[in-house]
């Protein structure tokens, strides 16, 4: 017990202390709909290495059969 809490408290402390940037957005075609944020979460992983630690992935609509993939990464 007491290493899981000393191990979450270290990660905790961790990535307060990282800084996170909004990516451009990623345009796509089509209405998020059921598969956008999967299609989103992929876009972000294929464009961004994972040392950038992307998160808050999301699927937007912008307008009639268009939307954006938004997320953040580690920046600074």
């Amino acid at each position: 017990m007491f290493v899981m809490d000393f191990t979450k408290s270290i990660s905790n402390i961790f990535y307060r202390q990282l800084k996170y940037c909004p990516i451009p957005p990623i345009p796509r075609d089509g209405p998020c709909g059921s598969g956008g944020q999967q299609d989103c979460f992929l876009q972000v992983i294929r464009q961004y290495p994972a040392s950038a630690v992307p998160r808050k992935i999301k699927c937007v609509d912008i307008g009639p059969n268009k939307s954006q993939c938004t997320a953040e990464i580690v920046c600074g």
